[in-house]
């Protein structure tokens, strides 16, 4: 089965620091935005979700679950577990596509792009490709012009 695995980890410089953040999805359909979430987001109350020694432990899980729906599972510091479904014709087809290092270090106040839910694109009656998405990583409301993708989903980070 076509089950997509992602697992990384924030490190924090800051030692007992603790940081809010916010974890935010957007869905384009032809470049243009038709909704944005926020998924989790923390506050300095809770210790849910928080960095521990240091580190902010992410594994995301993705699959098609009919040809309309895609289900991505965060698991969070080995505690947190976040689930949201979206609908996207063709859902089968899409896979996760990450934009991180393994151990990624962050900026305080500015979105990252963590991942994308996309589809390859068709070039040939039966041939598709990836797309290179280093050539357009910061600017996800153009990727329907540069890459000729209709529907996509990124999933950011903002710290705070």
């Amino acid at each position: 089965e076509d089950v997509s695995f992602e697992n990384f980890k924030f490190i924090s410089e800051e030692k007992n620091q603790k940081y809010n953040y916010k974890i935010i999805i957007t869905q384009y359909t032809n470049g243009v935005k038709k909704g944005e979430n926020v998924l989790f987001e923390t506050n300095y109350e809770s210790n849910i979700g928080h960095f521990e020694n240091n580190e902010l432990d992410f594994s995301i899980i993705g699959k098609a679950i009919n040809d309309k729906e895609y289900k991505i599972i965060f698991n969070i510091n080995k505690n947190l577990y976040l689930k949201h479904t979206f609908e996207l014709d063709d859902s089968k087809k899409f896979s996760i596509k990450h934009f991180f290092n393994q151990n990624m270090s962050f900026n305080k106040s500015k979105k990252a792009l963590l991942f994308a839910l996309v589809k390859p694109i068709k070039i040939d009656k039966n041939t598709y490709r990836d797309c290179d998405f280093a050539l357009g990583k910061d600017k996800p409301e153009e990727w329907y012009k540069t890459f000729g993708i209709n529907d996509y989903v990124t999933i950011e980070i903002v710290f705070e």
